[in-house]
C-alpha cells in the first residue's frame, strides 16, 4: 500500500509543483494589479455588494471596479480609484451627499436583451455621472468653498434603504442630500407585507448568492488562480460592469426604429398596487421629516422612466430605444409609477423639496438608455436641475451657463 502512495506521488507532484507555481505566480499578478488600492483579491472575489443586517445590502468598500475607473471607499461611497479614505470635513468645504439606486449610481445600459446593442452605453465614469457633473457645476458657482459630491447610490436600492443609509450618513455632516428612487420598490405589497421584507426575498434569490456563483466566490476568495480565471470569465460574459462603452449595433438600432410595437394598457391600480403606491408616498414623508427634525437641506426626487416620455419628441436612436422597450415593459412598474406621481402631486405638492426629476430633461434630447437608465447628456441635465435647486437654497446663487 506504501509503494501504491509512493508511485502516485511520484505522478502527481508535478502537476502539484505546477499549480503551486500558477499560484504564485497569479498571486504576484494580482498583488501588482491591485497595490495602490487598499484592495486585495480575497475583496475582489466578492461582488460589489455585501450583505447588511439593517440596508439588506450594500457597497462593498474598497472594491474596485474591473476598468479601474472608480472605487469604494471605506464607507461605501463611490470615488476616484486610490482615494478610499473617507475624509473629515474641513472648515471651507461643502458637502452633497446623493443616494438612490443605479441610475444615481452611473450604471448605463441594461445587459441583457438588446439594449446594449442600441446604445453602447455600458456605464458612466465619474465625470459623465450626476456626481461629475453635479461638482463641477457647484465648484464653478461657489468658488469660495470646496465642493465635495459624494455618491451614496447603491445599484437596486430602494426608497426605504435609501432613507436608512442617509440617516447613517448623517455622522458625516452633509450640507445637502438628494435622493433619487422610484423604479427599484415593489410594485405590490400585502397590507401586512413590507418593503424590506420584500427586498430581503429578493436579495436571497438574487444569483450571488446562489449557486453557481456563491461557490465560484469561495473559490475565487482562497485562490488567485479561480480568482484571475473567474474574473476574466465574469468580465467576458458581462457578469461584471465596465464603463468602457461598446460598439453599437446598427443593424439592430435600424429594426427596433422601425419596428411598430403597440403600447400595453397599465390598468388602475388594484389593491396591492395601491398598498405599494401609499407605502412609497408614506415613505417619503418619513424621509423627509428625518432629514428636515437634523437641519439638513435636501431634495428627493422621483426617478424618471422611459414610459413617461412623449415618442413624437424622442431624437432616432431613442425611439428605437422606446420602442424596444415597449416590446419589454412591465405594466404593473408603470401603474406604480404612475400612482406615485399622482399621489405626490396631490398630497405632496406643498412640499418644493419632493419633484420628479422627469422635469429636469430636455425632451429633444437622447435620455434614456433603457427603461430607467440615463445618457450622459441627461445626466448633466438632472446635475443642472439639482444645482440651481440646491445654489437656490444656500445661497439664492445660479448655476454657471
Amino acid at each position: 500500500m506504501s509503494q501504491f502512495f509512493v508511485k502516485c506521488l511520484k505522478n502527481i507532484w508535478p502537476s502539484l509543483l505546477l499549480l503551486v507555481v500558477i499560484e504564485l505566480a497569479c498571486r504576484m499578478f494580482v498583488w501588482n494589479r491591485f497595490h495602490g488600492y487598499q484592495t486585495n483579491f480575497h475583496i475582489q472575489a466578492n461582488s460589489r455588494w455585501q450583505d447588511d443586517q439593517n440596508l439588506v445590502w450594500r457597497n462593498r468598500p474598497y472594491y474596485l471596479e474591473y476598468d479601474r475607473s472608480c472605487q469604494y471607499n471605506s464607507i461605501g461611497m463611490r470615488c476616484a480609484a486610490g482615494e478610499v479614505d473617507m475624509p473629515h470635513k474641513q472648515l471651507q468645504e461643502f458637502r452633497v451627499f446623493l443616494l438612490g439606486g443605479s441610475a444615481m449610481a452611473g450604471v448605463g445600459s441594461s445587459r441583457k436583451g438588446d439594449w446594449l446593442k442600441l446604445t453602447g452605453v455600458s456605464g458612466h465614469g465619474i465625470s459623465q455621472s450626476i456626481d461629475g457633473h453635479l461638482e463641477a457645476i457647484l465648484q464653478k458657482a461657489m468658488p469660495e468653498r470646496t465642493v465635495k459630491v459624494f455618491n451614496s447610490a447603491v445599484s437596486g436600492y430602494t426608497l426605504p434603504q435609501s432613507h436608512l443609509l442617509a440617516e447613517q450618513l448623517m455622522r458625516w455632516k452633509p450640507d445637502f442630500v438628494i435622493s433619487m428612487d422610484g423604479v427599484n420598490e415593489p410594485v405590490r405589497l400585502k397590507e401586512d407585507e413590507s418593503v424590506l421584507g420584500k427586498i430581503r426575498n429578493r436579495w436571497r434569490g438574487h444569483a450571488v448568492n446562489n449557486f453557481p456563483l456563491n461557490l465560484a466566490r469561495v473559490l475565487m476568495r482562497n485562490s488567485a488562480f479561480a480568482y484571475v480565471v473567474g474574473e476574466y470569465t465574469f468580465f467576458r460574459t458581462n457578469m461584471i460592469m465596465s464603463h468602457t462603452d461598446m460598439a453599437q449595433d446598427q443593424e439592430t438600432i435600424d429594426y427596433w426604429l422601425k419596428k411598430n410595437v403597440d403600447r400595453r394598457s397599465s390598468p388602475s391600480p388594484n389593491s396591492d398596487q395601491k398598498t405599494a403606491i401609499n407605502a412609497f408616498v408614506s415613505q417619503l414623508k418619513d424621509y423627509h421629516y428625518l432629514l428636515n427634525e437634523n437641519g439638513i437641506p435636501h431634495l428627493l426626487l422621483i426617478q424618471p422612466y422611459l414610459a413617461e416620455s412623449s415618442a413624437d419628441m424622442m431624437v432616432d436612436r431613442e425611439r428605437a430605444v422606446y420602442h424596444y422597450f415597449l416590446s419589454q415593459e412591465n405594466p404593473e412598474l408603470t401603474t406604480f409609477i404612475s400612482g406615485v406621481q399622482a399621489s405626490v402631486k396631490s398630497d405632496l405638492n406643498h412640499l418644493r423639496c419632493i419633484k420628479n426629476a422627469k422635469s429636469y430633461l430636455d425632451q429633444g434630447e437622447w435620455n434614456f438608455l433603457d427603461h430607467c437608465h440615463l445618457t450622459s447628456q441627461a445626466n448633466s441635465d438632472i446635475a443642472r436641475g439639482m444645482a440651481e435647486y440646491i445654489l437656490g437654497n444656500v445661497n439664492d446663487q445660479k448655476a454657471p451657463e
